[in-house]
């Protein structure tokens, strides 16, 4: 169910508005105005799609893997991809918003990717989120699933402990960037 955040009015989560006092993540972080910027951005950065490698990189996996399913990828691809996406929804509204999307179907791929390249920072972070929401039950595949669990009570009483996570994520956004093309260019990927 979605409800409008009450400072922005952008459409959330109710979970979300509820954990966050009628807020959607980047009012509650702060990070509007980025986030305002960012879209306001969005028609430079399409342009860039075109030259930038690693954005080209991106969005062929994205696509690849909508045509065929991830099995048309290689194992370094997944990796890559599932990295991305965590990195995309960390930044657009936190480790809640990621384990509620499609994008933590791959969260076994993050994890693996994330060791891969070296991003144990990154890795540590995204293995506490998973301690908060799921304990130690393993992050189910199937997005309607992981819906329906983090639905329950005892999973959203624990949410609000998720921010401190999210913010630590942000900071280490450069370092995962470099270590992700790093990635990228030894499995030859671009």
């Amino acid at each position: 169910m979605q409800t409008r955040c009450t400072r922005c009015g952008a459409g959330i989560q109710t979970a979300t508005s509820e954990r966050n006092g009628g807020l959607c993540a980047p009012c509650k972080r702060g990070t509007r105005e980025s986030v305002d910027r960012a879209l306001q951005e969005r028609p430079i950065r399409r342009a860039l799609d075109a030259v930038d490698p690693l954005r080209k990189l991106y969005l062929d996996l994205v696509g690849r893997q909508r045509a065929a399913g991830e099995h048309a990828l290689s194992e370094p691809e997944r990796h890559y991809l599932a990295v991305a996406l965590l990195d995309k929804e960390i930044h657009d509204g936190g480790f809640d918003q990621y384990f509620h999307n499609s994008s933590a179907d791959s969260y076994d791929d993050a994890v693996r990717g994330l060791g891969r390249m070296g991003a144990t920072r990154v890795l540590e972070l995204l293995l506490h989120a998973k301690q908060v929401l799921f304990g130690r039950f393993a992050v189910p595949s199937n997005t309607a699933e992981r819906r329906t669990q983090l639905q329950e009570p005892q999973v959203r009483e624990h949410a609000p402990e998720l921010e401190p996570l999210d913010e630590t994520f942000c900071r280490e956004a450069l370092e995962l960037s470099r270590l992700s093309e790093a990635y990228a260019r030894a499995h030859r990927l671009l």
